[in-house]
């Protein structure tokens, strides 16, 4: 019988103006349906390539190798009144790597064991037999990452579920191509999750669920004059379900191993924390991010009063266990005529089935050491809907010279 069938091997295509290949693949094999015939547009049954290797190289913020092919098919010769029409499915990419070049931060990345499903692109309906499930597994500079699941894209719930599961990532390098400049510089810290998404539109409403963890691992942070701000040994978040379109956020478990905070109050009174997050980004005058503020704020007042028959959903807020464990908090007091060095050490606390809409209290316990010698301690209740608190304290061998300064 009549196939409509193309099968490829050593495919090598090279750079314009540089030694080497842009892009190779072992093996191209590609299964045209016989309506491509009748329609009159490219319908795809198959399309699957072997060990496909690409050489990126990014020579400047808005330049790549492969700029000059963007721009030369993105300008058609002839107007076009529609979108291109075209099915492809069931995409299969095995054995894939990509070597990228970044000469604009002077980086180079690779992402190899690449393995890519998609079940289908089209811009046109198709009956083609759906095989491919959605996937994507690779390593991104030896950092595994793996994205799984199902979906049913020709109903009309539109319902996905993907697996996503990643480790090790880099998380400094990852922020090395963030849109905009943070205000603070994270030197290390490793990220590693293992998430559900589930997604399904209910009539025009879409709902979104996610479940699993998340671990960032080493974190250490500088603020803007590269002074130590913030570090931990390890942060650890559970989600129970996150459901961000119902503004339900229910975590089974938050814990932070390890944290240490660095703190420093000016002569003025002003903490170093509070000067690095209100540092105006550059070209922006402090004057005129105030002014900006107050806009915007005048600006939502007319639509807060407007809104104010319209019921908006409170906030679904809960955490089973939240926790903190052998922290510690430096403090360099500079306003006091002689400055002063104070410190928490081996600060825990503990707070469990925390919830913004629960008509219950809410338990907590805290208990560190200064620094300086003595202990603290406190623990007791918490009750937000009836804005109530109590506490139980504790002090022993607290030394009464850490006064002497502010008196």
């Amino acid at each position: 019988p009549y196939t409509l069938r193309l099968e490829a091997d050593r495919i090598r295509i090279g750079e314009k103006a540089a030694p080497g290949d842009f892009f190779s693949a072992e093996r191209l094999v590609v299964r045209l349906s016989w309506l491509t015939i009748l329609r009159f547009a490219p319908i795809v049954d198959e399309l699957t390539i072997d060990s496909p290797h690409a050489n990126i190289v990014r020579l400047d913020a808005q330049r790549f190798n492969f700029t000059d092919i963007v721009e030369k098919f993105s300008t058609p010769s002839k107007p076009q009144t529609g979108p291109a029409r075209f099915s492809v499915s069931n995409i299969d990419i095995d054995n894939g790597r990509i070597d990228f070049d970044d000469r604009l931060l002077g980086a180079r990345h690779v992402v190899d064991q690449l393995s890519l499903g998609v079940p289908f692109i089209a811009t046109l309906p198709s009956k083609t037999d759906i095989f491919v499930d959605p996937r994507f597994v690779a390593r991104v500079d030896g950092s595994p990452i793996s994205i799984g699941g199902k979906t049913k894209p020709f109903a009309a719930s539109r319902e996905s579920e993907i697996a996503l599961k990643f480790a090790d990532l880099d998380v400094p390098r990852l922020l090395s191509y963030a849109p905009v400049k943070l205000p603070v510089t994270v030197q290390n810290g490793r990220l590693a999750g293992d998430l559900k998404l589930h997604f399904v539109m209910a009539g025009d409403a879409p709902a979104l669920t996610v479940t699993g963890t998340a671990d960032l691992a080493d974190a250490r942070i500088v603020d803007e004059r590269s002074a130590p701000l913030f570090s931990a040994h390890a942060l650890h978040v559970a989600a129970a379900s996150l459901e961000p379109f119902k503004r339900v956020f229910r975590f089974d478990e938050i814990r932070l191993d390890q944290p240490s905070l660095h703190l420093v109050r000016e002569r003025s009174g002003e903490l170093s924390v509070v000067r690095t997050f209100a540092f105006a980004p550059e070209g922006t005058s402090a004057g005129s991010a105030a002014s900006a503020a107050v806009e915007a704020s005048a600006a939502s007042g007319p639509a807060v009063a407007s809104g104010a028959g319209v019921t908006v959903t409170p906030l679904d807020l809960s955490i089973k266990r939240l926790a903190l464990n052998d922290g510690d908090i430096a403090l360099e007091d500079r306003a006091p005529a002689r400055p002063v060095a104070l410190g928490l050490n081996h600060l825990t606390v503990s707070v469990d089935d925390f919830s913004t809409l629960a008509k219950r209290p809410v338990h907590y316990a805290v208990r560190t050491a200064l620094a300086q010698g003595g202990t603290l301690a406190a623990n007791g209740a918490f009750d937000l809907d009836a804005k109530t608190a109590d506490a139980k304290l504790a002090a022993e061998a607290l030394p009464l010279a850490l006064a002497q300064p502010y008196l």
